[in-house]
């Protein structure tokens, strides 16, 4: 993983097709995710043309489609230790789920 400060519209249509998006910070930060050599060598490659880019320490990471293989058995193994699962409160505030959810 890296994060890149380049325009989101911009890098969208950069981005090599095995690296993906995976958290848009703002319109000039966005995280990107991939194979680690393809990430390194986009990395250089941005580098190169005065755009900073910097590699981010991750083993799993989990927001993007790389963990997608994985979601059947993590919901089969959450079930079986959370069998009715509570509803959200209303103290709980989210950005990213709308609160009928």
């Amino acid at each position: 993983m890296a994060v890149v400060i380049i325009d989101y519209d911009y890098l969208k249509n950069i981005c090599p097709t095995d690296i993906e998006i995976v958290c848009h910070n703002s319109k000039n930060s966005s995280v990107v995710c991939g194979p680690s050599q393809s990430v390194q060598k986009f990395m250089k490659e941005l580098q190169v043309n005065n755009t900073y880019a910097k590699e981010i320490n991750c083993n799993v990471p989990f927001h993007s489609s790389y963990v997608a293989t994985a979601e059947s058995q993590l919901l089969l193994s959450l079930n079986k230790i959370i069998p009715r699962p509570k509803k959200r409160s209303s103290k709980w505030i989210s950005t990213s789920i709308p609160r009928t959810e």
